[in-house]
């Protein structure tokens, strides 16, 4: 029979329960976080005062959040306030621990490396938050499913990365470029290796969503994830580009809102020159470190070493590559986005004080 050949489906297949879940798998959820001494938190955000959330907010809101130094507890309770402070939560019924476990089980997929962590990936969740929640006029535009699929993007988009580059991975012949072709290969083990673990009943915190509801909100995922590979940056920016042209304006398909979504978390992932100096320093210093030790990995497997990514144990060259990768990448992004997000003037500011703090070094 054909069936039998098919590969396992996801339980539950999101028959829209209209209830945040199975007690049983709100059970293994709770096991989950108990096991992992995490057992707390789901009581912090089920019952998180709203002068709490408001100090997360604040912290959300701050470019200055020092997130290298957040505990995994804290990262749960400010994403949980991203999602309380727009009414997800309750709108597509999303229970805290389920939410907290996928959450624990997401930052176990962090690898030991300097810079493409846990604590990066939520700082582009905060930061894609943030770009959205300064700009009403912008949310307006966007419905609850495509703003739950913003953070959920940002929360998974660099899932288990090794902290290596696609064309390493290439180079290397390794599984993962032999299985996506090379074709954005981190970005599709990111998207594949997200959802199986939301596919776990214990992590699913999606469980309240149709059936076409997930497939949607799926499809905004990946389609952001895949377009943070800097391979797709430029196509991305053209797409920007338009929307604006639309005869009635960007909001008006779903493509053009998938382009505006993929914008901004693209945008967050890229967007360390918009941060004040001091967390921009500890992250440009953080990607240099991951870096060098890609050319000791090259080195080592007898593999050309990537240009740009040689001579950073020298304050110097990290200057020159972050005022570069500022110049070519992240002004031209940050300037093409605050056409539609204004309040983002500020950090196109600092963004231009930064590099010239780095000109001095």
């Amino acid at each position: 029979m054909i069936a039998s050949g098919l590969p396992k489906a996801r339980r539950g297949g999101h028959e829209g329960k209209g209830e945040t879940g199975s007690a049983a798998g709100v059970d293994d959820s709770r096991a989950l976080l108990d096991k992992r001494g995490l057992a707390p938190v789901e009581a912090r955000l089920a019952g998180m005062t709203d002068a709490s959330h408001c100090e997360n907010v604040r912290d959300l809101m701050d470019w200055g959040l020092d997130f290298w130094g957040l505990s995994d507890a804290r990262m749960m309770e400010l994403s949980w306030s991203m999602l309380r402070e727009w009414g997800l939560h309750e709108a597509f019924k999303i229970h805290p621990a389920r939410f907290a476990a996928l959450l624990a089980v997401l930052f176990e997929h962090s690898h030991p490396v300097p810079y493409h962590n846990k604590r990066h990936w939520f700082s582009v969740a905060a930061t894609t938050w943030a770009i959205l929640h300064g700009a009403p006029e912008v949310r307006r535009h966007l419905s609850r499913l495509e703003l739950l699929a913003s953070i959920v993007a940002a929360l998974g988009h660099d899932t288990d990365h090794p902290g290596v580059t696609n064309g390493f991975l290439s180079l290397l012949k390794h599984d993962l470029a032999l299985r996506y072709n090379d074709i954005s290969i981190l970005e599709n083990h990111h998207c594949a290796t997200f959802f199986g673990l939301l596919a776990r009943e214990d992590c699913d915190f999606l469980s309240g969503l149709s059936r076409k509801e997930f497939a949607t909100l799926r499809g905004l995922v990946v389609a952001c994830i895949l377009n943070t590979d800097m391979a797709r940056h430029f196509n991305l920016l053209e797409d920007f580009k338009q929307t604006e042209k639309m005869p009635k304006g960007w909001s008006s398909s779903e493509g053009g809102r998938r382009t505006l979504l993929s914008m901004v978390v693209h945008c967050a992932d890229i967007g360390n020159p918009l941060r004040s100096w001091n967390v921009y320093k500890k992250c440009a210093d953080r990607i240099a470190d991951e870096f060098c030790e890609q050319v000791r990995l090259e080195d080592y497997f007898n593999l050309p070493r990537t240009a740009h990514m040689e001579g950073l144990e020298k304050a110097g060259a990290r200057a020159k590559m972050e005022v570069g990768f500022t110049r070519v990448f992240a002004s031209p992004t940050l300037l093409l986005l605050k056409r539609r997000f204004p309040q983002l003037e500020e950090r196109v500011a600092v963004m231009r004080e930064n590099c010239q703090q780095w000109e001095k070094l």
